[in-house]
């Protein structure tokens, strides 16, 4: 079991859109395996680990929205452009780099993919967001792939939109952490038990 982050999915993005990005980004895979390292020692069992892999897909979904509304990875990316923040200021718009209206946020999801045997955390396919000015609907699984790495230049605008990695920041953040999230994990089945 593992899990599948959909938005780090690149084949299928339109070339229009498309910037070419450094290998480090290119070589993200959708696929991530928190804890295997764990189960293959032994620390987690083969009834467990299921479940620990849903207890992160939990965390890495809070922790998502949770980045975004308190804007703390907005240091490590570039600022939007002023035309655009006053833009979003005009109309109504939330500052925040990953939001606008709220409905990105509100549709980051998880899913189980009983075929593959993969827990998805993502945002569906199917959902879109109407922008005001816009005559076409935006895909908000598109919006979310632009915004984690960048478009190239857009016939009629100055620039492309730098990438802002909030999806692989947040993994490496939890990878990095994973003996924590396992600790409190064991914590929680303990306070099951009890």
């Amino acid at each position: 079991m593992y899990i599948y982050v959909n938005v780090l999915e690149t084949k299928y993005m339109s070339s229009k859109f498309w910037v070419n990005i450094n290998r480090q980004f290119k070589q993200q895979s959708t696929e991530w395996r928190p804890g295997t390292a764990l189960h293959r020692r032994g620390l987690l069992t083969d009834e467990l680990f299921p479940l620990f892999i849903m207890y992160i897909s939990l965390i890495y979904r809070s922790f998502l929205k949770q980045v975004i509304l308190d804007r703390k990875y907005e240091k490590y990316w570039l600022p939007l452009n002023t035309q655009y923040l006053k833009y979003k200021q005009t109309h109504g718009y939330y500052e925040n780099m990953w939001m606008m209206t709220g409905q990105l946020i509100d549709a980051i999801e998880i899913t189980y993919d009983k075929a593959q045997d993969r827990v998805c955390v993502g945002i569906p396919v199917n959902k879109y967001q109407k922008v005001k000015g816009l005559k076409k609907k935006i895909k908000l699984n598109d919006l979310a792939k632009w915004m984690e790495f960048g478009t190239a230049k857009m016939q009629g605008t100055m620039k492309g939109m730098p990438p802002r990695p909030l999806f692989r920041m947040v993994r490496q953040n939890i990878s990095k952490n994973i003996h924590k999230y396992y600790s409190d994990f064991n914590s929680m089945l303990g306070q099951i038990a009890d």
